[in-house]
């Protein structure tokens, strides 16, 4: 009973561990493509254009509108294109370092969430083993103990009672064909012993007559219908599947006298 749970446990860790892994992956995907949909020459782009505006007003101003602003443009544009080509490189690397960092990062928290995936399936799986051990210990003979599971009302809780209130059925159950058995005995004893008593108080009389023997043949034979109709009710309550649906107390007057009845003449007759 215990490698199932084993092989529980590590089902439980290897589900966890899939799941942080699935989470981080995607976590990891939606940060790199905000990070690609953010270009880092945008500032960049808006800075050199304000630069190239300045750097044209100066040098208008210096040249009254003659060649040198031009050239100082052309620089300006030279500048801007080679920021532009190392801020693209620097992106590129930025992508690539976040990428081998987040991997890193994932692979750590995929070995400490096997650890601790490992200890939450003890702990959730530690009810199901304590169950699994009473449930072994309970016999015909311990019937009565229960799993009593202490805790919240949780799944593990509920089970437990409907695993208590199985128990208590088959207790009751195995009670009440004892008590059959128990009832079945006790009411084919007492024919069968006055039966015997006939029987042998009939071979035993040296006085005995035809009618002494036709009389007590009467009588067996009175016993015996009696003891068919005691069969047929067990018969009929052991095949019933509902076993006994009520109680109600039961005369036993008009038993005793059919008792004293048979047993009146050899009393007499002593």
């Amino acid at each position: 009973m215990h490698l199932p749970s084993r092989r529980a446990g590590v089902r439980l860790t290897l589900l966890y561990g899939a799941l942080l892994v699935a989470s981080g992956a995607v976590l990891l995907a939606l940060t790199y493509l905000l990070v690609l949909r953010f270009p880092a020459d945008r500032v960049l782009v808006d800075g050199a254009e304000a630069g190239m505006g300045a750097g044209a007003d100066a040098s208008n101003g210096r040249s009254g509108g003659g060649f040198p602003g031009v050239r100082s443009a052309a620089r300006s544009g030279d500048v801007f294109a080679r920021l532009q080509e190392q801020a693209s490189r620097q992106h590129a690397d930025q992508l690539r370092e976040l990428l081998v960092q987040s991997g890193v990062a994932l692979a750590v928290m995929l070995v400490v969430s096997a650890v601790l995936g490992r200890l939450v399936a003890r702990r959730v799986l530690r009810p199901l083993r304590t169950m699994t051990g009473t449930v072994q210990r309970i016999s015909a003979h311990t019937l009565h103990e229960r799993l009593a599971l202490q805790g919240p009302a949780d799944e593990l809780k509920e089970f437990a009672d409907t695993v208590d209130g199985l128990i208590g059925r088959l207790e009751g159950a195995l009670h009440s064909r004892r008590r059959f058995v128990a009832d079945a005995a006790h009411a084919l004893r007492a024919p069968l012993t006055l039966e015997h008593t006939l029987l042998r108080e009939t071979l035993t009389d040296r006085d005995a007559t035809a009618e002494t023997f036709r009389a007590s043949s009467e009588r067996l034979l009175e016993i015996s219908r009696r003891q068919a109709r005691i069969l047929e009710s067990l018969l009929a309550l052991a095949g019933s599947h509902r076993g006994l649906v009520h109680r109600e107390e039961l005369d036993l007057a008009p038993l005793a006298e059919w008792a004293l009845h048979i047993a009146r003449p050899e009393s007499e007759r002593h």
